[in-house]
């Protein structure tokens, strides 16, 4: 994979490559972000190990990401925003999210415990303590779900998810909940913000 990196201070005038993880080539313009990927300068057969910051934007459009949360019914939230408690109190669970920019999917997977058997599951826009429009449906996508008695997992891919929408996924995951509907439970009965 080669990735035009812009990292902070250049060492050196001139552009030069940078291989390991990643080719890393240099630019004048200052990087932003806050992700740090380990690289190594093999130019001149003089290796240097460094780590450099490099446009969080980039990297969300051209690489994989993981996302992930806990699921909880104090985190529904009813007709009101930040009306908490709305989903199954006794419920949990757990999502991990899979941005795959450009193959334009999101992979998932979801386990949940104490709910009935789920008849939605969404990625919404929204952060925590507000309700906001689903984004990517997930339940009719997966390739395995099961559940039994109050507890079960799914796993799948959604095609077709448009590359700026994963790239703000990527970038803003706490803004994007997961949540998973049951018939006691229609508007939702356990949901997470994602985080990386």
């Amino acid at each position: 994979m080669t990735l035009p990196f812009n990292p902070i201070d250049p060492p050196g005038e001139n552009p030069r490559k940078y291989h390991g993880l990643y080719t890393v080539e240099w630019s004048r313009r200052l990087a932003v972000g806050t992700e740090i990927f380990p690289v190594i300068d093999e130019q001149d057969d003089a290796p240097f190990i460094g780590q450099f910051k490099v446009q969080d934007c980039l990297l969300s459009q051209l690489i994989d990401t993981r996302l992930r949360t806990s699921l909880n019914g104090h985190s529904e939230i009813g007709p009101n925003n930040f009306d908490f408690g709305a989903g199954d109190e006794n419920g949990k669970g757990h999502a991990v999210i899979r941005l795959r920019p450009k193959a334009r999917r999101v992979c998932y997977k979801l386990t949940w415990h104490r709910i009935a058997s789920p008849t939605a599951a969404h990625i919404h826009a929204g952060p925590v303590g507000v309700v906001g429009p689903v984004l990517v449906n997930l339940k009719p996508q997966a390739h395995r779900f099961r559940h039994r008695e109050s507890a079960g997992q799914a796993r799948g891919c959604v095609r077709g998810v448009v590359r700026p929408l994963a790239r703000d996924l990527g970038l803003h995951p706490s803004g994007f909940y997961v949540n998973i509907h049951s018939a006691p439970f229609p508007d939702g009965a356990i949901r997470g913000n994602l985080k990386r």
